[in-house]
């Protein structure tokens, strides 16, 4: 089923459904995609940063001793 766009000169453009559904692609899309991509980024790197000694630091415990059950 095609709809009927008007445009600013008062002409029609016949245009299918599933094409006026759909919303523009390119450069703002890019741009939002870029900008949360490296905010997300930033964003880890500082978490880990925030927790890198508390990472770094380990403690050496002995590990356990599996109980002898064969006699």
């Amino acid at each position: 089923m095609a709809r009927v766009i008007h445009d600013r000169e008062g002409d029609h453009i016949e245009v299918e459904a599933t094409e006026a559904r759909q919303g523009d692609k390119g450069r703002p899309v890019f741009w939002v995609l870029l900008f949360s991509t490296i905010l997300a980024a930033i964003v880890l790197l500082a978490a880990w940063g925030f927790k890198a000694d508390d990472l770094a630091r380990t403690e050496h415990t002995p590990a356990p001793v599996a109980a002898n059950t064969a006699n």
